[in-house]
């Protein structure tokens, strides 16, 4: 036993040690490698010697150039201005730029030197000339390649290629999981190509160049080992699934599971359920990646919690791991609701955790001596241990080989070797336990018998004592149930006037709420209630007007009280009705004299015409009501824009209100205005005036924001001219009319 915690302390070791590289590593390449990117001088020209190489890394022949709108063209990086913008790429791992919504666009340069003969070598029939640009990684959502095209003249266009795993594989001019491009014959002159790139998901691009004879070895070495690899997928989920139908034993059915499972996922990964499954369903192939993420995750912790035996083991690790598993089913689902890059990123979040639990939990099993942790803690660190190095070999920390190119398909193919060597172990360990338990409960059965031939006899004495104890016991309950019973009617009691002054209470609580929303607007009420202390915000943009009845104080002096409140009642319920209909809030009215205010506290991107317009109809009403009554009173009503500050004040006593040279500016508009007439000031001109001039504008407002009344009646102004305004000096004003309505 003192064996196996050495080697779960040395295993643990290894972890840290795996995970501080992972860590240097990347903050190197982060700090060293990308800082190298921006140089003064351009990449160089890459001459394609067939002859010595069929292969080239264009890492060190790249520009790159951000496009952060993702809206340039073509046209616009071969500019001048965009051109001298484009950095050279001097980084040693591959161009990677995480989750983006940027463009990139990538140049180089290409040049073929003078023919050496080799398209009529008689060792080949394969012309050497012909290249291929490949982008190994599948998951780009949009790749564009320009290609330029010289006429006799000289000019120069460019033709397009475009592939990505957002369009059908069929449209592919190779048929190759990983995006390819057939570049057309070159010239001896330096060819310059573009490339753009765009993606949802993680923005990585490798650039490879091969010829013909380069791209057939790369894909038939390819083909060699990735079929091994699925090939000892499918030998393992088939022995093992005719292992479950012998046993019965749970543990191969989610180990078979887990393989065909986390093998699809593999086979989605590497580009080839697009090439060979839904070549016509691009969309499905995004969706997929993260569904098939997430049921690897999950059935990882269906065949850990079985095999370690989780449930019995360490009960607060299995709990944790259910937790795990709902957090892979929600991501499931949210695949099929969110956008990719929103899903991706939700279970990217979870690997992270999956193996360094796996490996606790079985780190925990094995010193607590559970015999079959042991090849399940090997075959989990060797994955990691592959993983690590398949990652420092994209970092550029470790050289390319087999071992690092291939060493997810490695780690994965030992995992579940020994993951199988881990389940036939374990059920000899089960029979050789179930052995020892048979004996055990043997020898216990015996000792078990006798006892209970020496408990029977105590037994029987000592019911005779407990059953006089428990008579007198049940006289004792039946008073005490007496008691409690006439405790639990005062109780009864107690509660049903407990509800009605709860009711009555509640009742009041909501008066004094609804009270306090009909003083102040919605929004600040509920900030209000909320336990907001200090309410005080500044608007940058809203409209203030102010009417104030003319003729109205005369009026005071010869009419009734009564009759001149609820005069001034009818009146201003107008204009709330009119100032509810434009949207607008009603601050507060000083005598006889209204103040409305257009764009807060919820902004409105047309403050400024809806105030106006409700002047318009508040001056309408008014005449229309004092015909009607046989009343002398008429209004001026005076409006201007720009910002102010608004808050509550008070304890008890609840007003909102509004501060700002707007304020005064608006009051001066109406004093300073006529009668019958809307005064505005040219603030307020201007903002309507480019309302009336821009009808596509205007559409998008009205589309955005509540409609209101009469929005398509055209407005009439009337200039008045420059006057001297309190505090402001001159200003230029106007009047403002309805022309027509429309029905």
């Amino acid at each position: 036993m003192e064996f196996f915690h050495i080697l779960a302390l040395l295993l643990r070791r290894l972890m840290t040690a795996i995970v501080v590289c992972i860590f240097i590593g990347f903050f190197f390449t982060t700090f060293f490698v990308i800082g190298l990117q921006a140089q003064p001088q351009a990449a160089p020209v890459l001459v394609l010697r067939a002859n010595l190489h069929d292969t080239y890394i264009l890492n060190s022949f790249i520009e790159i150039l951000e496009d952060k709108t993702a809206k340039l063209t073509l046209n616009d990086v071969r500019s001048d201005h965009f051109a001298q913008n484009f950095k050279v790429f001097a980084g040693k791992s591959d161009p990677n730029f995480g989750h983006t919504t940027s463009a990139f666009w990538v140049r180089f340069t290409l040049q073929q030197p003078m023919d050496t003969g080799l398209a009529n070598s008689s060792t080949s029939s394969i012309d050497q000339r012909i290249w291929f640009l490949e982008v190994s990684y599948p998951q780009i959502d949009n790749i564009q390649v320009f290609t330029p095209l010289y006429t006799p003249n000289g000019e120069v266009s460019y033709s397009m290629q475009q592939s990505g795993d957002r369009f059908p594989f069929s449209n592919r001019n190779v048929s190759y999981r990983m995006p390819t491009f057939h570049l057309p014959p070159l010239t001896t002159a330096p060819t310059l190509m573009y490339l753009r790139f765009e993606s949802q998901g993680s923005l990585t691009f490798p650039l490879t160049l091969r010829n013909e004879r380069g791209l057939s070895r790369h894909i038939s070495g390819e083909q060699f080992v990735l079929g091994m690899f699925y090939g000892i997928l499918a030998i393992m989920i088939g022995y093992n699934l005719f292992v479950f139908i012998s046993l019965r034993d749970r543990s191969y059915l989610y180990y078979c599971l887990y393989i065909a499972v986390y093998g699809m996922f593999l086979f989605i990964w590497n580009g080839l359920a697009f090439q060979y499954l839904w070549a016509d369903s691009p969309n499905w192939h995004n969706t997929s990646i993260v569904v098939f993420m997430g049921a690897s995750g999950l059935s990882v912790f269906l065949f850990s919690q079985e095999y370690l035996q989780t449930r019995i083991n360490t009960p607060k690790m299995h709990f944790f791991m259910n937790a795990m598993m709902l957090y892979f089913l929600v991501g499931i689902g949210l695949a099929f609701i969110l956008k990719y890059d929103t899903a991706i990123k939700i279970m990217y979040g979870a690997p992270i955790f999956t193996m360094p639990i796996i490996i606790s939990v079985a780190v925990i099993c094995l010193r607590q001596g559970y015999r079959p942790a042991r090849y399940f803690l090997i075959a989990w660190v060797l994955l990691l241990t592959t993983i690590t190095m398949a990652a420092l070999r994209n970092l550029n920390l470790m050289p390319s080989g087999p071992l690092t190119i291939y060493g997810l398909q490695i780690g994965s193919a030992l995992e579940i070797f020994l993951l199988s060597l881990g389940l036939a172990d374990r059920i000899n360990t089960i029979k050789n336990e179930k052995k020892l338990v048979q004996e055990d409960l043997l020898k216990t059965s015996q000792a078990l018998i006798e006892t209970l031939q020496r408990s029977e006899q105590e037994l029987e004495q000592k019911v005779q004592e407990r059953t006089h104890e428990l008579s007198e016991a049940n006289e004792e309950i039946s008073r005490q149930l007496e008691i409690q019973s006439e405790q639990s009617r005062e109780i009864e009691l107690a509660n049903t006037a407990l509800q009605e002054k709860n009711i009555l209470i509640e009742q009041a609580r909501e008066t004094s709420q609804q009270l306090l929303r009909n003083i102040l607007p919605e929004s600040t009420a509920l900030r209000l209630m909320a336990g907001e202390q200090l309410i005080a915000d500044r608007f940058d943009s809203v409209s203030v007007m102010f009417a104030d009845l003319v003729g109205f104080t005369a009026l005071s002096g010869t009419t009734a009280p009564e009759e001149l409140v609820g005069l001034l009642d009818t009146i201003f319920s107008m204009f709330d009705a009119i100032t509810e209909e434009f949207g607008l809030e009603k601050i507060k009215t000083i005598g006889d004299c209204y103040m409305v205010v257009g764009g807060l506290p919820e902004p409105l991107p047309n403050h400024a015409e809806r105030v106006t317009r409700a002047g318009i109809a508040m001056q309408e009403a008014l005449e229309r009501f004092c015909k009607d009554v046989s009343l002398n009173v008429r209004m001026r009503v005076g409006i201007h824009t720009g910002s102010v500050v608004a808050g509550v004040i008070g304890k008890k006593k609840f007003a909102y209100d509004l501060w700002g040279d707007t304020v005064n500016t608006a009051s001066r508009m109406e004093t300073q205005g006529v009668a019958g007439k809307v005064h505005i000031s040219d603030e307020i001109h201007r903002t309507l005036l480019n309302r009336e001039g821009n009808n596509r504008e205007n559409r998008e407002n009205r589309e955005n924001s509540a409609p209101f009344p009469y929005a398509s009646s055209a407005l009439h102004f009337e200039e008045r001219g420059n006057i001297e305004i309190k505090g402001k000096g001159t200003m230029r004003t106007w009047f403002v009319s309805v022309i027509s309505q429309s029905a």
